[in-house]
C-alpha cells in the first residue's frame, strides 16, 4: 500500500468556526441542504482564507469558505475569462505599439531604428526630418539676418 502524504493543516483553519462540528454537514449528498454549513461559514472569521485555499486546491467536493463544489468552479471559470480578456487586451496594446505624437501614424507603418524619443511620445520619421528641416531652414534665415 502506497501512503499519500497529508498536506500540511493550515494556520487559518484553527480559527474556523467549524471546527469540532459534524463534517458531514459540509459534504451534504448530492443535492442535500447545505444551509447549516452556509451558515456557518457566513459567520467565519477566516472564511476568505477557507475559500481561497479550496480555490487553490481546486478543491472538489464540499462547502468551503461558505461556496459549493459548482458555486467554486463557476468563479474559477469567471476569474478565468477575466483574466484571459486581460491578457487579450494587454496583447492588443502591445502589438498596436506607439504612434506619432504629431501625425498619429502607428508605428507599425514605419522603421522603428528611425524613431525619435520625445517628451510625450514618439515621433515617426517623417516628422522627425520635417522638424530637421525647419531647424536648418530657420538656422539658415538667422545666419542670413
Amino acid at each position: 500500500m502506497i501512503s499519500v502524504p497529508l498536506r500540511p493543516t493550515p494556520a487559518w483553519m484553527s480559527q474556523a468556526n467549524c471546527q469540532g462540528t459534524d463534517t458531514n454537514e459540509f459534504y451534504p449528498d448530492k443535492g442535500g441542504d447545505s444551509t447549516a454549513a452556509r451558515r456557518i461559514c457566513r459567520r467565519c472569521p477566516v472564511r476568505l482564507e477557507c475559500l481561497k485555499d479550496a480555490l487553490d486546491r481546486r478543491e472538489k467536493h464540499g462547502i468551503w469558505g461558505g461556496l459549493s463544489d459548482h458555486q467554486r468552479t463557476a468563479l474559477l471559470r469567471r476569474r478565468e475569462r477575466q483574466q484571459a480578456r486581460e491578457a487579450a487586451a494587454t496583447k492588443q496594446q502591445e502589438q498596436a505599439g506607439n504612434t506619432c505624437v504629431t501625425c498619429d501614424e502607428p508605428e507599425d507603418r514605419w522603421d522603428t531604428r528611425d524613431r525619435l524619443y520625445i517628451s510625450g511620445g514618439v515621433k515617426c520619421p517623417g516628422c522627425s526630418r520635417a522638424d530637421l528641416d525647419e531647424e536648418k531652414t530657420l538656422e539658415h534665415t538667422e545666419m542670413a539676418a
